[in-house]
């Protein structure tokens, strides 16, 4: 059985009880069509390569997506109490 009791059932009729009417949880796939390693021989290339897609390569710059597209930055969203005010900035 497991440690967290969320997940603690008596039996397999006491699961398929618990979660019956739930919607069915459909995950898009963000993966990419298709990665290509692209390797320059000097600086020069690669400023000319960033030129060419219109995105800034720094040296830490490991991989983009082109055409260039919003990443979802989550590490500064937060839940707080709405109805107590309880927000952490406040």
């Amino acid at each position: 059985m497991s440690n967290n009791p969320l997940f603690e059932f008596e039996d397999t009729d006491e699961k398929v009880t618990e979660w019956k009417g739930m919607p069915e949880f459909k995950q898009p796939d963000k993966t990419a069509y298709r990665q290509i390693i692209v390797s320059f021989e000097d600086e020069e290339g690669v400023e000319e390569f960033s030129r060419l897609v219109k995105q800034s390569l720094t040296k830490k710059t490991k991989s983009i997506w082109f055409p260039d597209r919003l990443t979802n930055h989550v590490s500064d969203l937060f839940y707080y109490d709405a109805e107590n005010d309880e927000h952490p900035d406040a």
